[in-house]
């Protein structure tokens, strides 16, 4: 019996309950049109939410422009990057259906997240094309752009390595607990419609980082060791699905992260939460080997680097505002900063 065999029959039994108790609470998977439709007090036919989805962006955006903010290069890097990471499924499910054939309930559960992380693509897909985001006359993706973007991504995959069990559930745990916050941050930026969409998908992402972060947890419980020194691993060279295939990702991410909707603080908090008391309880644990016990130490210290990068970004967001205000410009949008969450809800 190899390594991974040993570690699936150990924790078989917890996939299993962490399985039932997701189907137990969980809406999904998601039906795009019935959400949409919902959201916009219409039927459920796409032909009739063209115009509800349109009028409304448009009305959405005449509120934002009194804000006097650059807000759309923010929602177009924000919504392309969330849209292709969820475009690049099948690259993510392929990895991870390597190391869980020989177990019927992970393989299970997988087809569960499979199924429901499909629905999120659909929905953001059909959101921003029905409602012009995406090529309409209030676009701010290029339906071109976009085509191109989704081919370049699928055809390249991600660069994310899974590569065991203990890996492969610290990675899912902390990029599923990202995607919520990400989705949850850019629903401030559209209108109810879209904000309803955001948060439905957000929730059906914390819906999986629970059961993610359960699973590493029952890893710590049957394999501490080896599993510490995983999350450290990952933890330490975490980068978001996407840097791959997503053209010019770092130049998106970065308009991201300077606009305060997800950057280095969101991630460096994240890491804190998952290895705190409340989840994985890394302090209160007990390891044998010496490079176990390091990476316990790592993980409670956290990484150094996370702090430099923080201080670079304040430094740019501070020169973008001197910028602004000496040419007497649109403000750059900063999250906290030159627009606050209250601001952008008042106009939703």
């Amino acid at each position: 019996m190899s390594a991974v065999e040993r570690q699936l029959q150990a924790i078989n039994p917890s996939i299993a309950e962490i399985m039932q108790r997701h189907e137990s609470h969980s809406r999904s998977p998601l039906n795009p049109l019935e959400v949409l439709a919902s959201a916009a007090g219409t039927t459920q036919d796409y032909g009739a939410l063209i115009g509800p989805l349109r009028s409304g962006l448009s009305g959405h955006f005449e509120e934002l422009d009194s804000l006097q903010l650059d807000y759309k290069p923010v929602l177009a890097a924000s919504y392309l990057v969330n849209l292709l990471t969820e475009d690049n499924l099948p690259e993510y499910k392929v990895r991870i259906d390597k190391i869980a054939e020989k177990s019927p309930e992970l393989s299970a559960w997988l087809g569960r997240w499979t199924a429901e992380e499909y629905s999120h693509g659909t929905l953001l897909r059909d959101y921003g094309l029905l409602s012009g985001l995406i090529g309409g006359s209030d676009a701010v993706i290029d339906h071109d752009s976009y085509q191109s973007s989704r081919n370049s991504q699928l055809a390249k995959g991600t660069n994310v390595a899974i590569d065991s069990l203990a890996k492969g559930f610290a990675y899912t745990a902390l990029q599923e607990d990202a995607t919520f916050q990400a989705h949850n941050s850019e629903a401030l930026l559209l209108d109810k419609i879209g904000g309803v969409s955001l948060r439905k998908i957000a929730g059906d992402e914390a819906n999986h980082h629970q059961a993610y972060s359960s699973m590493a947890k029952a890893m710590l419980d049957h394999f501490p060791d080896e599993t510490v020194i995983a999350i450290r691993d990952v933890f330490f060279d975490f980068s978001m699905p996407g840097e791959k295939g997503i053209p010019k990702f770092s130049a998106l991410a970065k308009t991201i992260a300077v606009s305060g909707l997800f950057d280095v603080a969101t991630i460096k908090n994240l890491k804190a939460k998952l290895v705190g008391p409340k989840i994985w309880d890394i302090e209160n644990r007990q390891f044998d080997s010496n490079e176990a016990k390091r990476a316990q130490q790592e993980l409670l210290d956290g990484d150094p680097r996370d702090d430099r990068k923080i201080s670079i970004l304040n430094s740019v967001r501070q020169k973008l505002i001197e910028k602004s205000q000496a040419s007497g410009g649109l403000r750059p949008f900063i999250l906290g900063v030159t627009v606050t969450k209250e601001e952008l809800r008042a106009v939703a």
